[in-house]
C-alpha cells in the first residue's frame, strides 16, 4: 500500500476572487500540497503577491465530519511553519494522511496561538500594536478533508479594516501635517473560524473603546500644495495602510485629530501662517468597519484665513471745549550789543 504524504507547497495568488492553480511536483504520487490564495481585499505593508512570505497551519483530524460541537484535540498537525524558498515553498515536518479520519485545516499569516479548549471551531485573540508595527492579518480554513490525491487549496482572507484618509483644503493654501491621530476605538477582539473557506470567521469579544492610534510624522511633515480646490491629497503610499485596525462598529467615542498648520503657498515666514494647531471630528456613530475592507476618509482643512482689508477711515471730531491758556504778556526783544 502505498503512502499518502501530506506536505506543504504554498502559493500565493491575489485575485478578486478565489482561484486555485495546479503545482505539480515530480517524484511524489498522490502528494497533498496546500495552495494559498489570498482573497483580495483592498502603515501596514499589504500582502499581495510577491509578498507572501509564510504562513502557519494546523490540521486536527476527527473521526467524523467536524461540525461546530466537535471538540478538536493537537497532537498531528500543530503550528506548522510554512515559508517561501528558492523555486517554491518549504515546510518543517512530514505529515501522512490518515486512512480514514477526516483533517480539518487553520491557518494564519502571521501566526495566532490557536485556542481548541471549546468545542467548535479554533479561536484566537488578537490586539492590534502600534502604529509602526502593525500588520496585514490573514487567515484560511479547510474542513473535512479526507486522503485523496487532490492538492489542499487554502484561500486567505485580510481579516483587518485598512483606515487610511486624504486631505482637501483651500487653493492656494500650503498645509503641512506633521499629527494624524485615530482614538475612541477598540484595539482588541476575538476571531473565531466558522469552517467556510468563503467567510473564514467572525470577531467578537471586542475591547473597550479607548484606544488611540498616531500616525506621527512630526520629523518629515507632509506638505500639500492646493492649486486646485477639487484635489484630493492620499497621506498613505501604494501598497500601504495609515492604519490596520480590529473591524468593529464605532461609538461616539471614535474621533480622528489632525495636527497641520496652513499658510499662502507663496509665503515662508511663519508669521505668515495663517492656522497653526490641531482639529477634531468624530468618526461618525455607528459606522462599521468591517474585515477584509478599505475605509477611506477625507478631511477638508481649513485655513482660517482672515484677509487684512483697510476699512473707511473715520476723523474724530474736534472738541468744541476750549481751555483757557491763560495770560501771555509779550515782551519786546533785546539786541545784545556788538562786541
Amino acid at each position: 500500500m502505498k503512502k499518502v504524504l501530506l506536505a506543504i507547497a504554498a502559493v500565493a495568488t491575489i485575485t478578486s476572487c478565489s482561484q486555485s492553480e495546479d503545482f505539480e511536483n515530480p517524484g511524489r504520487e498522490a502528494e497533498i500540497s496546500f495552495n494559498s490564495v489570498i482573497n483580495k481585499s483592498t502603515r501596514a505593508a499589504i500582502i499581495e503577491n510577491d509578498k507572501f512570505e509564510s504562513f502557519t497551519v494546523s490540521g486536527y483530524r476527527t473521526t467524523d465530519a467536524m461540525t461546530s460541537g466537535t471538540q478538536l484535540t493537537g497532537g498531528f498537525m500543530d503550528d506548522v511553519a510554512v515559508s517561501k524558498a528558492e523555486g517554491g515553498w518549504s515546510q518543517v515536518g512530514t505529515f501522512y494522511w490518515p486512512a480514514t479520519a477526516y483533517v480539518s485545516f487553520f491557518a494564519t499569516s502571521p501566526k495566532q496561538t490557536l485556542d481548541i479548549t471549546k468545542a467548535g471551531f479554533p479561536k484566537f485573540n488578537y490586539t492590534v500594536g502600534e502604529t509602526t508595527t502593525q500588520v496585514d492579518l490573514l487567515a484560511a480554513n479547510l474542513i473535512n478533508q479526507q486522503k485523496s490525491d487532490n492538492k489542499v487549496t487554502l484561500g486567505f482572507r485580510h481579516l483587518l479594516t485598512q483606515v487610511n484618509f486624504s486631505i482637501k483644503g483651500e487653493k492656494d493654501f500650503k498645509y503641512v501635517i506633521s499629527k494624524l491621530e485615530v482614538s475612541g476605538v477598540s484595539t482588541s477582539a476575538t476571531y473565531s473560524f466558522d469552517g467556510n473557506t468563503s467567510t473564514v470567521g467572525a470577531w467578537e469579544n471586542w475591547g473597550t473603546a479607548d484606544g488611540a492610534y498616531t500616525y506621527d510624522i512630526t520629523e518629515d511633515p507632509k506638505e500639500i500644495t492646493v492649486t486646485d480646490i477639487a484635489s484630493v491629497t492620499n497621506l498613505d503610499v501604494a501598497e500601504t495602510s495609515l492604519f490596520m485596525l480590529v473591524p468593529q462598529t464605532l461609538t461616539e467615542s471614535a474621533k480622528v485629530s489632525i495636527t497641520y498648520y496652513a499658510i499662502p503657498k507663496d509665503k515662508t515666514d511663519s508669521l505668515d501662517k495663517t492656522f497653526e494647531g490641531t482639529k477634531t471630528v468624530e468618526l461618525g456613530i455607528s459606522t462599521k468597519w468591517e474585515a477584509n475592507k478599505k475605509v477611506r476618509y477625507t478631511l477638508v482643512l481649513s485655513s482660517d484665513a482672515k484677509s487684512i482689508e483697510i476699512g473707511e477711515p473715520t476723523v474724530t471730531a474736534w472738541d468744541t471745549l476750549e481751555v483757557n491758556g491763560g495770560e501771555v504778556i509779550p515782551v519786546a526783544s533785546v539786541t545784545p550789543p556788538v562786541e
